[in-house]
């Protein structure tokens, strides 16, 4: 409960442990004797999410709270898909920006009435004029309530000083259009002309700024001038990267200097990450500040700071004697995971666009008056990595690790919808364990080392086999071994045997209809079974996210040779569509146990809400998988003992089939 995507931790290994052993005891889901703990790996607590505050305040100084449903990065309509020059050449920005031209009348009804203008009683007409906001929300964050709340609590954002702001809507839709003709990027700038024309205000005072995918079609409307008009001032862009632009057959990245520029972005950021590119874009954002801002522009620096609003933050800034028209300026909040909204962080927002407006962008500038319910609210630091040897100590939720698993690249299905669908083409119901056929393939068996407890020898007890499937972009399931076993060897803790095995090629699960990842899962253990004394009642999988996504694809399918898995371990994911023939069905293969780990939180792959790719959302599937499927009696439920926050539903008595289903909430 209040968990998000990262949901690993050596306390869920144990429970995970637990569900393996009573499946293989035929009492899937009760408690059962786990492997020996070591003293040292006592259960870490995941802590809950923060209560929201009453309205009127923000949220006190507490764990990082988890990214929100709907908070931005999950990709959607909007999203360039297809292959990757399909998704570069989806973008058609050119040239340089030249100095905003006369406002041009905006003929859309549209342009208007999607982008409500708040303005503080200052910005009348009478008054002085006043700058204006333009906030541009993450995915899914229709009218951009949990961008508002972010940045602003629960108090009406003009509270906090005289200027006008607005969120507003995509032309069409809930999510912005990224592709190459989108309408979007002229509507972005129509909407602050449309204000400027209606209200009192200051025309060298238009800001931009823009979250997550937000701020991705924020880089595209700013990095063009084939539109008209362009308003803006300055642009700040938090937790995204700067996509490409295509002028004619040439790639550009981002041909606009003129503006000034600030990006905020989270180290630990797992969706869009901090330091490597993504496959959309051209530059990171620390990348794109110093090219910005030196290069670009002209600009001498960096001169460096930290934040005295946002704990974990240092500031980059090339502000100073530029020759250009644009100067940039990089926050990076240490530590900190994609959600990085904060009233502290925007508090240096607004510092960084009064700066620009009045020539020394970066530089330390008057903000806008803050009343005492609105005192800078710290964003806290991740926890510091603990000593080999020990897992981390109870603290706040940790971020999820770069390449943790939930950001699409090579290996998820891309295209419309109908065709997503088609490309997986799982058929049948699960007969009980053939004969292991002869691995023919080296890459099977080399791709997976085992690593067995010294209890596991020819000479000792037959064990159990895990096979881990990992995340997307943890390449060697590094990540997913750390996350389970902190930083000590996994069979310290028990008899087993476990390996985290790679892909058949690329470093990322092909989850596409005639994908050979689905044998290669089964051949991996099928190896093991061949070299190792593992017991064959005893063989497990799990699989994390991504890894869980192919997992449900292989052991909801039986078109394959010889499954040797009694019960597999989803943990942040749903259940993907299995084609038959050309019926469309969700999960035929009803033949194993099933324990289902999800965070009610979790702004990746939802708790409750069911992707384009699924079929059923966890807690739908195992209830269906247990009761309906295999007709299991239940559900009881407890609570664990080793991850504080979680509630355990169980179908796991009295079952007709060969199955069972535990759902980890």
């Amino acid at each position: 409960q209040g968990v998000a995507h990262y949901t690993l931790s050596n306390g869920l290994w144990k429970d995970v442990w637990s569900f393996f052993e009573s499946s293989a005891s035929g009492s899937a889901g009760a408690v059962a004797t786990v492997a020996p703990t070591p003293a040292s790996f006592a259960p870490t607590p995941t802590p809950f999410a923060p209560t929201p505050p009453a309205p009127g305040s923000l949220p006190t100084p507490g764990p990082s709270p988890a990214p929100p449903a709907g908070h931005g990065f999950w990709p959607q309509s909007g999203w360039p898909t297809g292959p990757k020059p399909a998704r570069e050449a989806a973008d058609n920005g050119h040239g340089r920006a030249t100095p905003p031209a006369p406002h041009r009348q905006i003929t859309s009804e549209k342009m208007v009435s999607a982008a409500a203008v708040e303005c503080s009683s200052g910005c009348g007409a009478g008054g002085s004029q006043c700058p204006l906001v333009v906030a541009l929300h993450g995915m899914g964050d229709t009218g951009g309530s949990r961008l508002k709340s972010g940045l602003f609590g629960w108090t009406s954002p003009t509270s906090q000083g005289d200027f006008c702001i607005t969120f507003p809507a995509p032309v069409s839709g809930s999510n912005w259009n990224v592709e190459r003709n989108s309408p979007d990027y002229q509507h972005i700038l129509d909407v602050a002309n449309s204000a400027i024309q209606t209200y009192n205000i200051d025309r060298s005072k238009v800001f931009l700024i823009g979250y997550s995918h937000g701020g991705m079609v924020g880089y595209k409307t700013m990095c063009r001038t084939v539109l008209e008009s362009n308003p803006y001032v300055a642009f700040a862009a938090v937790s995204t990267q700067v996509s490409w632009i295509w002028q004619g057959s040439t790639r550009e990245c981002c041909p606009n200097h003129d503006f000034h520029a600030l990006h905020v972005h989270g180290t630990e950021d797992g969706a869009i990450p901090y330091s490597s590119v993504t496959s959309w874009a051209c530059l990171t954002g620390e990348d794109f500040v110093r090219r910005h801002g030196p290069v670009d522009n002209g600009c001498a620096g960096p001169s460096q700071r930290t934040s005295t609003n946002v704990a974990s933050a240092t500031i980059e800034e090339y502000t100073e004697g530029c020759s250009g028209k644009g100067s940039a300026t990089m926050m990076k909040l240490q530590g900190v995971a994609h959600y990085t909204l904060s009233n502290g962080l925007w508090k240096d927002v607004w510092s960084f666009f009064e700066s620009s407006a009045s020539g020394s962008a970066g530089a330390s500038a008057i903000v806008a008056p803050t009343p005492a319910s609105l005192a800078p609210t710290p964003t806290p630091s991740a926890p510091t990595p603990p000593a080999r040897g020990s897992l981390p100590t109870p603290g706040p939720s940790p971020a999820p690790p770069a390449g943790h698993g939930f950001w699409p690249q090579s290996g998820w299905p891309t295209g419309p919808k109908p065709a997503r669908e088609a490309a997986d083409n799982g058929h049948g119901r699960a007969t009980p364990p053939a004969p292991h056929r002869q691995i023919t393939s080296e890459k099977m068996v080399s791709a997976a080392a085992v690593e067995c407890s010294s209890g596991c020898g020819a000479g000792g007890s037959q064990c159990p086999l895990v096979v881990a499937l990992h995340g997307m972009g943890d390449t060697g399931g590094s990540r997913l071994k750390s996350g389970l076993f902190g930083w000590t060897s996994p069979t310290s803790q028990g008899d087993f045997c476990i390996t985290f095995p790679a892909p058949v090629s690329g470093s990322n699960w092909n989850v596409e209809r005639n994908s050979p990842d689905y044998q290669h899962i089964l051949d991996v253990a099928n190896s093991a079974i061949q070299t190792y004394n593992i017991d064959r009642s005893k063989v497990f999988l799990i699989g994390y996210s991504h890894g869980g996504m192919v997992g449900y694809k292989t052991m909801c399918r039986t078109v394959l040779e010889s499954n040797p898995y009694v019960a597999f371990a989803a943990v942040s994911t749903q259940v993907s569509w299995i084609w038959q023939g050309s019926t469309r069905e969700c999960c035929p293969n009803h033949d194993f146990h099933a324990l289902h780990v999800h965070g009610t939180e979790d702004g990746a792959i939802p708790y409750s809400s069911v992707t384009s790719w699924a079929c059923l959302t966890g807690e739908d599937f195992v209830r269906r998988h247990g009761p309906v499927d295999n007709g299991c009696a239940g559900p009881s439920q407890r609570t664990s003992t080793n991850v504080a926050s979680a509630t355990i539903e169980e179908y796991t008595e009295g079952c007709s089939g060969k199955g069972s289903a535990t759902m980890m909430k």
